[in-house]
C-alpha cells in the first residue's frame, strides 16, 4: 500500500488547488471576452440601423420636398404671378 507523508499530501493539495482556481479563472476570462463581442455585435448592429433609419428618413424628406417643387410649380403654371407669389408666402 502506498504511504503519504502529510508534507506530500499538502503539496498535491495546493498544487490541485492551483490548477482548479487557474482553470476556473481562464473560463471567467472566456466568458468576459465572449460577452463583451456580443456586446460590440449589438452595438454595432444597432448603430447599423440607425445609420439606416436616418437614411430613409433623408430619402422620405427629399421626395417630399421635391413633391412640393412640383406642386409649387404647377401651381405656378396655373396661377399668374402675383397670385403665385401670394400662396409661396403663405405655405410652409
Amino acid at each position: 500500500m502506498f504511504r503519504f507523508t502529510i508534507r506530500e499530501l499538502v503539496l498535491v493539495t495546493v498544487i490541485v488547488a492551483m490548477a482548479v482556481g487557474w482553470r476556473v479563472d481562464r473560463a471567467k476570462s472566456r466568458l468576459e471576452v465572449s460577452r463583451a463581442r456580443e456586446q460590440a455585435v449589438r452595438a454595432e448592429q444597432q448603430e447599423a440601423v440607425q445609420r439606416e433609419e436616418r437614411h430613409w428618413a433623408e430619402v422620405r424628406a427629399t421626395k417630399l420636398y421635391e413633391q412640393r417643387i412640383k406642386m409649387l410649380r404647377a401651381a405656378a403654371d396655373r396661377l399668374s404671378h402675383d397670385e403665385f407669389k401670394q400662396v409661396a408666402d403663405i405655405a410652409p
